[in-house]
């Protein structure tokens, strides 16, 4: 009733033919831009509502359970169970838009470094497409595709990112989407809408260094290496918070929730009872990060890692920060010894009126919903 009322009242024409704008319209105005940024996860699903501005501010926020084996590695196995889930969270939230930018992630997600010979800017797409099958080994009328020029020069090769992921299971989530009641106005993919997040919160002159994001999510971990400002590296571990619970729960002879509330309080703790099967499983979580950096700075001897940002909600576990500092320490010879890690929390740096526990709980798990519903013209 509220929406029809300040539509109603956005635009009164007077007698005379003066136009006047109402105090409830020009004070929707002022507000700025209102936009949804939908994160689809295997686990959750989190939908957050930002009005745009000088300084982005949380309006709302939804965050529910993603029934069990309804996407799978971002593809949509269970429509009929999506949809009631996306209705949930709309009805949780109480959202007053519902157009919005949703995510891509998952191993469909492909990445390639390709060199092309000199050309115009605009014969690159055609030069990309005439190639598509030696690049990914797949039909481009099957793909959804964009590149990034990452270097050029007179007469040199051009180094160009190319992404493509499979065209039906992002057009599925899309459609699901749509009958939910949600209109996709952008999909983008994780790491970006992760670094416009890190940007947020001004945790690294991402502009010139090299800085590595590890997204901790339930089904899977995302790493992803940005230098420069631009995409380097993408790879997804099969290990994610989910693994994590299961382990707990086969242990300790409990229920699901009760094994994520026990992993939720002691996390990776060394004197705690669920140490025993959590700390193995950690230390192969760190292994295959430990690994994807050593190969990547292996390969870019020019670079020095300087952040490594966790982010996910699975990043909230008790000590992981601070124990994968030590291990990446211990483990690494070929990244410069002055990194850290830091956990990502936007929270800390937009407007909004969550209690302080709630900000430190929430901040990580909706950080790739931020980065999704924020634009680069919006980071100071």
């Amino acid at each position: 009733m509220r929406e029809i009322i300040a539509k109603n009242l956005m635009w009164i024409v007077l007698a005379g033919g003066l136009l006047v704008i109402s105090f409830v319209g020009l004070l929707l105005l002022l507000r700025g831009k209102r936009t949804l940024g939908i994160d689809v996860g295997n686990a959750q699903i989190k939908i957050v509502e930002l009005r745009l501005g000088k300084k982005p501010h949380l309006l709302r926020y939804a965050i529910v359970p993603t029934p069990p084996s309804t996407i799978e590695n971002a593809v949509v196995k269970n429509p009929a169970e999506l949809k009631k889930a996306l209705l949930t969270a709309l009805k949780i939230g109480k959202f007053t838009v519902r157009r919005g930018t949703t995510v891509l992630t998952g191993q469909n997600l492909l990445l390639r470094h390709i060199e092309l010979p000199p050309m115009p800017q605009k014969e690159l797409r055609s030069a990309i497409a005439w190639q598509f099958d030696q690049f990914f080994q797949m039909r481009l009328a099957e793909m959804l595709t964009d590149y990034q020029v990452i270097s050029e020069g007179l007469g040199k090769p051009s180094s160009v990112l190319l992404v493509a992921m499979q065209r039906e299971p992002v057009m599925v989530l899309v459609d699901n989407l749509r009958q939910a009641g949600l209109l996709v106005e952008g999909v983008d993919i994780e790491p970006l809408a992760a670094l416009r997040a890190i940007k947020l919160c001004r945790q690294a002159d991402t502009e010139r260094q090299t800085v590595a994001v590890v997204d901790c999510g339930a089904g899977t971990t995302n790493i992803s290496i940005f230098s420069s400002g631009l995409l380097s590296s993408v790879r997804v571990l099969n290990i994610g918070g989910s693994d994590f619970t299961r382990a707990v729960m086969n242990y300790l002879g409990v229920d699901w929730s009760s094994a994520e509330a026990e992993k939720k309080m002691n996390g990776f703790r060394l004197d705690s009872d669920i140490a025993t099967v959590v700390i193995p499983l950690r230390d192969k979580l760190f292994n295959e990060i430990n690994k994807t950096l050593s190969y990547y700075f292996a390969e870019n001897r020019g670079q020095d890692l300087v952040k490594v940002v966790i982010m996910g909600g699975g990043s909230s576990m008790v000590g992981l920060g601070s124990q994968l500092e030590k291990y990446l320490y211990e483990h690494q010879n070929s990244l410069a010894k002055h990194f850290s890690v830091e956990l990502c929390n936007p929270l800390m740096v937009i407007s909004h009126k969550l209690p302080s526990d709630k900000v430190e709980l929430l901040g990580p798990t909706l950080s790739v919903a931020v980065g999704l519903a924020i634009r680069e013209e919006h980071i100071q």
